[in-house]
């Protein structure tokens, strides 16, 4: 692991992408006994605007949040695609269900603006988001939403904040989505593509209704964050209009 002394040698974007990969690495299991002197150099180096995220995510030993807040910085977006266009609702009304989503650490604003737009067509009253996910006003969010970022009720909020008394999360090695019988009202947790579920999370949900899995069956294993979500929510909203 680089020293701190090396890092103050550099220009400041290196700075910026060394420190990052240093709380990256320690979020995987690397040791590192004065992380609070990276972190305190990491601090100096941030624009005022953005040191009570980094201060947060660091209270609560989300090492990753601040390595995704240095590519933030540094303009590197997590994902890119860019759809220049808005959804045309043709006056429809529309319908929303007593079911909410919450995004448990997903860090792309391609995936979160994917999310709010399949949240919009299928229903979804409301997401919460872990702080340290992307801003779904984020410019590549905004795209990829399609529009639909103001039509669906959002906030920021940690697990123990939300108040939903029934509650299931998508996550591989849970009951097959075809045989979960979907709560009238209720949320889903949804975890990061690298991550999964954080722990808080599974527990959860293993309290309440238990985890839910989209059978796979080629030899990737694994579906984009997205995808997921917007089955689940095709299955969630089919299974509401038939009761």
């Amino acid at each position: 692991m680089i020293t701190l002394r090396k890092i103050k040698n550099l220009e400041r974007r290196t700075q910026l992408r060394r420190l990052g990969g240093v709380f990256h690495l320690v979020s995987k299991g690397e040791e590192c006994p004065s992380l609070d002197s990276y972190f305190a150099y990491f601090l100096s180096l941030l624009p005022e605007d953005r040191k009570r995220e980094a201060e947060y995510a660091y209270s609560k030993g989300r090492l990753d949040d601040i390595y995704y807040l240095s590519i933030d910085l540094l303009g590197e977006a997590v994902a890119d695609w860019d759809l220049k266009y808005s959804l045309n609702d043709e006056g429809r009304k529309g319908t929303k269900f007593p079911i909410s989503l919450y995004l448990d650490g997903i860090r792309s604003p391609y995936n979160v603006g994917s999310i709010f737009r399949s949240a919009e067509c299928f229903g979804v009253e409301r997401i919460y988001l872990r702080p340290g996910s992307a801003d779904p006003f984020h410019e590549r969010a905004v795209r990829t939403s399609m529009g639909t970022i103001d039509d669906v009720s959002h906030s920021y909020a940690e697990l123990d904040e939300v108040k939903e008394g029934n509650v299931f999360a998508l996550e591989l090695g849970g009951e097959d989505i075809s045989s979960f019988k979907f709560p009238k009202s209720g949320i889903c947790i949804v975890g990061s593509e690298e991550d999964g579920v954080s722990k808080e999370g599974r527990e959860m949900a293993e309290r309440s209704l238990g985890i839910v899995s989209i059978p796979l069956y080629g030899k990737k294993g694994s579906l984009n964050v997205s995808q997921s979500v917007s089955i689940l929510l095709y299955m969630w909203s089919s299974a509401l209009v038939g009761m």
